[in-house]
């Protein structure tokens, strides 16, 4: 592709670049309904979808209603220009499908549980003992460990223990079963039979066009200490995977017997070398993992012109992917394109994406995806969505799957962690400017090859041999890595990871064009090798790197030798260690680039790349005003941090002219650069969460000089409170509500969700959330229901000429106002089409109390109960609707000012005065998703991220209207609202069915803060 090509391509990208979307398949999927959001995504200036299959799928997963739906969704995605891309499973982690292969016992996932018993009374013996033993436990320490064959055969004060192996328990999550056995590879070979083979059958034909892609998710072996998260079979034993080949695999690797020192993988014993045991069992499971599933799956794809994209469960840390899937790294060869995922607005999971980044640069891999922005919640504004994304791309990541696109908000679905990309959320008329910014930012760094000159040999297998049960020791590892990166990326030391196992298979000294020694990896080549703090190395890493250094490379190290090599105490590594030169500073004769800057250097991140013709540098200021760890709260208004001609040299001396390519709008413009001594040197101001690309070109030819700076003369404030108007009626939330239930008492004021637990206890069917059975897997015999009066009061503080209800599923009840039958009249829907609007009769309100009822019957098949809403022109004052008096809005929250549960936009009216001249809007605070700025009625710009300034244009003289039309959400309305923390790191359906604190709804505030100003040039 020609520069000229691409930059063109930077200016309108095509779907390649654009975000893809996991599109959430919930209830009884419809082809008319299918098609129109498939527009829709088009519309939004999405690159496609993903279709998943999510919580509450009514439509038999993988039967024949599920492929008229996939065959509706490809023809429609065809016809708009969009990839419609697969997902392999119902839910995820990715290989039972949906239950349909581990109904199968045989691969069903297996688990190893260590029991301590203390109480003797309650021994049980199993006659999948792997062994019985004794001793003294102290903390994570067993003394005086012995074999025995009989609890009768314990001292006073010992502790006995015994291994047993069993299949996992099933679950409703899994539709009644459990996870596959990933190291099965009978498991995995069904499990393709099943999914892939299927998809190949029903549309191969499309695959590798209209198909491009499957996702597969999370798959993982049964996680090491899994019980510090879930609940376990036998409380207080310690867990890890099993499978029934481990103990030949672990036998061939370790040259010992597993079973005899199965306490070991938990426990530290004098006398025995438990972390050898320990590293030879995770080196077991993970080459296993990746020759068992990945590799057959990723090969089936090659085979099938389909690409195998998607992510691993817990690549985050050395110590989380060891306890997980062993290792991520060996994985992504062969994914054709790899990929990570990341939660939450506060996680920096620089890791994960370094790890993707540096085995696609050294296995040729163009493409690698991010599963992005779950579990952030309804009301995340487009700065946090810019802001999370921003980092990934510029350390090496380069397409998004947007985290989550709903089909419905029909019962547990609107829970599953929002927001949605789709018409369910405000932001769907101008989605297209964060896409197209992604899609230039996405465009531009795929062109060419990076350039880092530095390998980082990775730690993992350290965590091996460091782990215990109480993984304390293991998270040295982490801590470690985790500072040594944070200060190469301060440093502007860019970096690969290598893996051990990778080098060996794809490593070699060689030497460069210029006679310079460079180690290779694969198709990516290294000027210097950092060494890390370790507890362990191989002895092929060993001999690659003493190589490298006897041929003249720069080769340094954090830390002393490794005590041990192969998982073994040896002292083979000291000899190497004791030579090389520590720390980070020898690694300044390889520098590329240099931030010039006193302060706050932690805040960026760069990526430099060659192009056909030239460099490109990404820079970008994460707005962090101190530095943070991996888990922090910094959300994005926190993040204030601003430079000011920042200066950057690149320490490349080729000619040419640097352009400024603008990823919010495609322009080019010519950049403040220099020649040097030793290269450029880049003057340019970054606003808190700015990313600048820049490009160093021959022909500079289409750019344009930048626009003279803005120089204020005057301001003017727009004043406070402004006139408004709403786009959508105004709303109050019903969601606690008093249950009579068959001939039980009458029970008190709930909220809602926990009176859905109740029915579903009382007539004993699986309880609500993302974890139940699917309704398509879901079949009893029992014909067990009850009778329930479901009565929702509110307060009117006079009788509204019209009010309105939505609620789910209508017509499974009787409707009463007050006693009053309320007529069952379809009057269209709210938000979405589950939720119909029924229209109250107006003789039966009253000013004061007033009480909704629904009078029906609940059975196995049919028992959510869910919120209501109130919706009209009125406004909201302590719960109580009242008559709408407020037109203007004042300074500050508008949940304060009559709106606490609107779920719509208000837009803000200020007249002005225009005399000539240049003119900008600057907004010093305000809360919204985004803000519409509009002059005369004539949209000018969509405000997204700082800075929140615009120049006007289209003025006339004299009388003006500027309109600020800010962009709410769905949270007000849908919650999640009464948090132990109003600001939780991560929303999902456990946290809208929370209810700690009903005392206090928690809502988001939405509003103008300060009065708009206008700058006058």
């Amino acid at each position: 592709m020609s520069e000229k090509h691409w930059l063109s391509e930077f200016e309108n990208p095509s779907a390649l670049y654009r975000g893809l979307p996991f599109w959430s398949w919930s209830g009884r999927l419809e082809e008319s309904s299918l098609r129109a959001q498939v527009r829709d995504f088009q519309a939004m200036g999405l690159g496609g979808f993903f279709m998943h299959a999510r919580a509450g799928l009514e439509t038999p997963y993988l039967g024949k209603e599920w492929f008229q739906a996939i065959h509706a969704s490809i023809d429609e995605a065809e016809k708009q220009g969009l990839q419609a891309c697969l997902y392999d499973d119902d839910r995820w982690p990715s290989g039972p499908a949906g239950g349909l292969v581990t109904s199968n016992p045989a691969y069903r996932a297996q688990v190893l549980y260590v029991r301590p018993w203390t109480d003797f009374a309650k021994f049980n013996p199993n006659e999948n003992r792997l062994g019985l033993w004794a001793g003294r436990l102290t903390n994570t320490t067993i003394t005086g460990l012995r074999e025995i064959h009989d609890v009768a055969e314990r001292r006073h004060g010992e502790t006995v223990f015994d291994a047993i192996v069993e299949t996992l328990p099933g679950e409703p999550r899994y539709n009644g079963y459990t996870n596959i056995d990933v190291l099965n590879p009978e498991a995995v070979q069904k499990f393709l039979e099943i999914t892939y083979e299927r998809y190949w059958k029903e549309c191969g034909d499309k695959f590798g066009n209209t198909v491009p892609s499957i996702f597969t998710d999370e798959p993982q072996y049964t996680r090491y200490c899994m019980e510090n998260y879930f609940r376990v079979r036998y409380p207080g034993a310690h867990v890890c995977a099993w499978t029934g080949e481990l103990p030949r695999l672990f036998h061939e690797h370790a040259g010992f017997d597993l079973a005899p020192r199965a306490l070991e993988l938990f426990y530290n014993i004098p006398g025995h070398d438990c972390a050898a045991t320990r590293y030879f069992y995770f080196q077991t499971l993970s080459e296993r993992f990746v020759a068992s599933y990945t590799i057959p799956i990723a090969s089936w794809c090659g085979a099938h012109g389909i690409d195998f994209t998607g992510h691993l469960l817990w690549e985050d840390t050395p110590l989380l992917q060891s306890r997980a899937i062993g290792v991520a790294m060996r994985h992504y060869p062969h994914m054709q394109v790899p990929g990570m995922d990341q939660l939450g607005e506060c996680t920096k999971l620089y890791d994960a994406c370094k790890q993707v980044a540096s085995v696609a640069r050294q296995f040729g891999r163009k493409y690698r995806i991010s599963e992005v922005y779950g579990c952030t919640g309804w009301d995340t504004a487009f700065a946090a969505y810019k802001a999370m994304a921003d980092w990934q791309f510029l350390l090496g990541i380069n397409r998004r799957c947007l985290h989550l696109s709903f089909c419905t908000l029909k019962g547990d679905a609107k829970r599953d962690y929002p927001a949605s990309f789709t018409r369910h959320s405000n932001f769907f008329p101008i989605m297209h400017s964060l896409e197209d910014y992604f899609a230039r930012l996405g465009c531009a760094l795929s062109q060419g090859e990076e350039l880092r000159d530095i390998l980082v040999v990775h730690p993992i297998e350290s965590v091996w041999v460091k782990v215990d049960c109480s993984l304390k020791d293991a998270e040295m590892v982490d801590r470690r890595l985790a500072a040594l990166r944070d200060c190469l990326l301060a440093e502007a030391l860019d970096f690969d990871y290598g893996d051990e196992v990778l080098m060996q298979q794809v490593g070699s000294v060689e030497t460069d064009s210029e006679g310079r020694p460079v180690l290779r990896v694969g198709l990516a080549t290294y000027h210097a090798v950092l060494l890390p703090e370790m507890e362990t190395i191989r002895s092929t890493t060993l001999a690659l790197l003493e190589k490298f250094r006897a041929a003249g490379g720069l080769l340094v190290c954090m830390g002393t030798a490794p005590e041990r090599v192969d998982g073994v105490p040896s002292d083979a590594a000291k000899p190497l260690f004791s030579a090389l030169p520590q720390g980070i500073a020898p690694l300044e004769a390889v520098r590329q680039v240099r931030y010039c800057t006193g302060e706050g250097a932690f805040a960026l991140l760069h990526q430099l790349r060659r192009t056909k013709d030239g460099l490109l540098l990404a820079v970008c200021n994460t707005g962090f005003v101190a530095p943070v760890g991996d888990s922090h709260n910094d959300r994005v208004y926190r993040r204030t941090r601003r430079f000011q001609a920042l200066g950057l040299d690149v320490l490349c001396k080729q000619p040419g002219t640097w352009v400024e390519l603008v990823p919010e709008t495609g322009e080019r413009f010519l950049a403040n650069a220099s020649q040097t001594e030793q290269g450029w040197h880049l003057t340019a101001d970054f606003a808190p969460l700015q990313t600048r690309l820049f490009l160093l070109v021959a022909d500079a030819a289409g750019a344009l000089p930048r626009p003279a700076a803005f120089h204020a003369t005057h301001e003017q404030r727009l004043p406070l409170p402004a006139k408004i108007s709403l786009n959508m009626p105004n709303t109050l939330v019903l969601d606690f509500a008093r249950m009579d239930m068959d001939d039980l008492p009458a029970g008190g004021r709930r909220f809602i969700l926990d009176q859905d637990d109740m029915v579903r206890k009382h007539i004993n069917i699986p309880g609500g959330g993302a974890a139940r059975f699917q309704p398509w897997a879901f079949h009893s015999t029992s014909t067990r229901k009850t009778t329930l009066a479901v009565h929702y009061d509110f307060r009117l503080q006079e009788v509204p000429s019209r009010l309105q209800v939505a609620l789910e599923e209508p017509l499974r009840w009787q409707i009463e106002l007050n006693g009053t039958p309320v007529p069952q009249n379809d009057d269209g829907c709210w938000l979405d089409e589950a939720f119909r609007l029924r229209t109250l009769p107006s003789p039966a309100l009253r000013k004061g109390l007033n009480t909704i009822t629904l009078r029906g019957e609940a059975d196995v098949y049919s028992a959510s109960l869910e919120a209501m809403y109130l919706l009209g022109d009125f406004e909201v004052q302590n719960e109580t609707i009242c008559p709408r008096t407020t037109t203007a809005l004042e300074a500050g929250d508008w949940c304060l000012q009559g709106l606490p549960n609107y779920a719509g936009d208000v837009t803000y009216r200020f007249p002005f005065k225009y005399n000539g001249g240049r003119v900008k809007l600057r907004l010093d605070s305000v809360k919204a998703t985004a803000v519409r700025v509009l002059v005369n009625g004539e949209e000018q710009a969509v405000l997204c991220w700082p800075p929140l300034e615009a120049e006007l244009s289209n003025l006339r003289p004299g009388e003006n209207l500027l309109e600020l039309q800010l962009i709410g959400s769905r949270r007000n309305a849908l919650g999640p609202f009464f948090m132990a923390n109003p600001e939780m790191p991560r929303y999902g359906n456990a946290e809208f069915r929370a209810s700690l604190h009903p005392e206090y709804r928690f809502l988001a505030p939405y509003g103008l803060f300060a009065e708009p100003v206008l700058l006058f040039e």
